[in-house]
């Protein structure tokens, strides 16, 4: 898989294999640390499949690796124990593929379930637990609940101010932060948070980043939800334009961007452009 051969560690990774290997250390787990050791490896093998599938993306492969994952979970609760800092790390890892099947609800346990495990753990002040309550803000705003998004959004950022973040992670916090008050149409606090959180992408990642670019489509999308038209479309088309230089026209992040720029177009009535 490192040297970039997918299909070769898809080849390895049998999963009816590794399975079989699953229960014969499951059992002998019972008699002292081989079986511990041989599980360890399991989960290992189930987490390096996950990376072949999300290479690969033939058809089917995110509800495999959803799949995937929630073995991986009981696996990992088996070895480390429910409560474990280990647990909570398998129910995150899985989060990514449980937003992109659009199961929040089962999105929001998995969540709730890893901040209840770091704060008894790792305490309040971690950057871990603050990932948590991002993401759980997130969640909450996918199931409608408004308030507890902007209420985990600024707990997650309030201390990521307080033990000195990384810029990243700072930057993810004022994007998910302005999100959660523009739902309660306060658009000038979401164009503060968004803008700032630009100048952090810009200032950790160049200018020249994906990131980057999606964060001059979020601070344009600001822009018009306060009618000012004009910057919507500045910002709009310095993200196409990066997006352009980094993936290519024919690409899906491109897409949403000249979309976006068309909306742009539309709101000042340049209707050719548009």
């Amino acid at each position: 898989f490192t040297a970039g051969d997918n299909k070769g560690a898809q080849a390895v990774l049998n999963e009816e294999e590794i399975e079989r290997d699953v229960e014969h250390n499951i059992q002998l787990i019972q008699l002292g640390e081989e079986g511990r050791k041989g599980l360890k490896i399991n989960i290992e093998e189930y987490r390096l499949k996950i990376k072949t599938l999300e290479n690969e993306m033939a058809e089917g492969w995110l509800y495999e690796s959803c799949k995937l994952h929630e073995r991986t979970i009981e696996l990992t609760s088996s070895l480390y124990g429910e409560n474990s800092l280990e647990t909570a790390q398998a129910l995150m890892d899985a989060t990514q593929s449980i937003y992109m099947i659009e199961d929040y609800e089962k999105l929001y346990q998995y969540t709730q379930k890893a901040l209840t495990i770091r704060l008894e753990i790792l305490g309040e002040m971690h950057l871990d637990t603050a990932q948590c309550y991002n993401d759980l803000g997130v969640v909450s705003g996918k199931l409608g609940d408004y308030k507890s998004y902007l209420e985990n959004a600024n707990k997650g950022l309030e201390i990521r101010e307080k033990i000195g973040a990384p810029d990243a992670l700072l930057a993810e916090s004022y994007n998910t932060v302005g999100f959660a008050y523009s739902h309660f149409g306060e658009n000038e606090k979401n164009l503060e948070y968004q803008l700032k959180s630009l100048e952090l992408r810009r200032r950790t990642l160049g200018e020249m980043n994906i990131e980057t670019a999606n964060a001059y489509s979020n601070v344009g999308i600001a822009y018009v939800a306060l009618e000012q038209d004009e910057k919507y479309l500045d910002y709009s088309l310095r993200s196409l334009e990066i997006k352009k230089a980094i993936v290519g026209d024919k690409h899906p992040d491109t897409a949403l961007s000249h979309n976006n720029v068309g909306d742009a177009y539309m709101c000042i009535q340049d209707y050719p452009n548009a």
